[in-house]
């Protein structure tokens, strides 16, 4: 997507990663023309069946209102701010906010989560966080769930990675990762692979065969690669995750 449209792109799983490089073909929604982004720059928060969810990006951390669009029938439903003026949370005291959106096949529900720290204007940092949670549809709009404790979240990557029924998001230290299950809406920490904490390198989480899957990359030519194991429940049932470790790549000089 550019900042102001949404593109696709038809993939193959079957074929080969040339697909990866190929060009988006139509056009399929102009957002500028709802009036809401102007040319904001555009996040896409996740998406989930024909839903698509946004956010638009103001600072380093601090995004702003959220919208659940349907690019098929081209409609968009702004979601309630914190702010009036999608310009005014910086202004407000928030120095993050972070979203993530999934779908629970069990109650056929789409939810939008909201982490948002406010900063102590005395000292600058950030002092306070607190989880919203938003099912479409249900004429509830954004409920609390829970105050956070931990500021390890605060800058993390806008995006929550949705896999099996719970959003993911990893800390600014890379050492530890945030879990909001949205069947309890509970959020958890859980430890990524041992191994990952013990080496330096560069972290991401994506989801890839319907599992999270963090990778590290330990240097320019080297990475590792672990799935965490599906699990049965809520995380507030279930033992200790468990990481499965996949091959480690190396890329030889030259190649």
């Amino acid at each position: 997507m550019d900042k102001s449209s949404l593109y696709h792109v038809e993939y193959d799983f079957e074929k080969n990663d040339e697909q990866v490089f190929q060009k988006p073909k139509d056009e399929l929604f102009d957002l500028g023309s709802l009036g809401y982004f102007d040319k904001e720059n555009i996040i896409i928060v996740g998406s989930c069946n024909d839903l698509v969810c946004l956010t638009t990006k103001n600072d380093n951390y601090l995004c702003g209102h959220v919208y659940v669009c349907n690019p098929i029938t081209q409609e968009c439903t702004q979601l309630p701010g914190l702010v009036p003026n999608n310009k005014d949370y910086k202004d407000a005291g928030y120095g993050s906010n972070l979203y993530g959106f999934g779908y629970l096949h069990s109650s056929d529900e789409y939810k939008v989560v909201r982490i948002s720290y406010k900063v102590d204007p005395n000292i600058g940092a950030i002092f306070q966080g607190e989880i919203h949670v938003n099912t479409l549809g249900d004429g509830r709009g954004w409920r609390y769930r829970e105050e956070i404790i931990t500021n390890q979240l605060h800058c993390s990557e806008q995006q929550g990675i949705f896999v099996d029924g719970a959003l993911y998001w990893k800390s600014s230290t890379g050492l530890d990762i945030g879990v909001f299950d949205l069947t309890d809406e509970k959020l958890y920490m859980l430890h990524p692979p041992p191994r990952a904490r013990s080496e330096w390198g560069h972290f991401k989480m994506v989801a890839l065969g319907g599992q999270l899957c963090f990778f590290q990359a330990t240097t320019y030519h080297s990475s590792n690669i672990w799935l965490l194991e599906k699990r049965k429940g809520t995380y507030g049932n279930c033992s200790s995750p468990i990481w499965i470790e996949g091959a480690s790549h190396y890329k030889k000089e030259g190649f």
